[in-house]
């Protein structure tokens, strides 16, 4: 093992903390972070950002929920 990872092993306690200081440093020197390399880089290249997929989300909820207003609406009426 190398240091890093014996650092990691003898601290597995504080993964979280050491996983925030990570990504907040390599935020520092990358805008993006992990966002810019490697699985999420393509993740991020196919669906977008965590930030996009949040506006999508909620565009969906809103045309999901007006879509249920119309069809319950419909429910009595043979026109629909």
């Amino acid at each position: 093992m190398d240091q890093i990872q014996l650092f990691l092993h003898a601290n597995k306690h504080q993964l979280g903390y050491i996983m925030n200081e990570a990504s907040r440093i390599w935020n520092e020197y990358v805008p993006g972070g992990a966002f810019t390399v490697g699985e999420c880089y393509g993740t991020v290249e196919k669906h977008g950002t965590y930030e996009d997929l949040l506006k999508k989300n909620e565009s969906l909820e809103l045309a999901v929920e007006h879509w249920k207003a119309i069809a319950e609406s419909c429910e009595c009426n043979d026109d629909c």
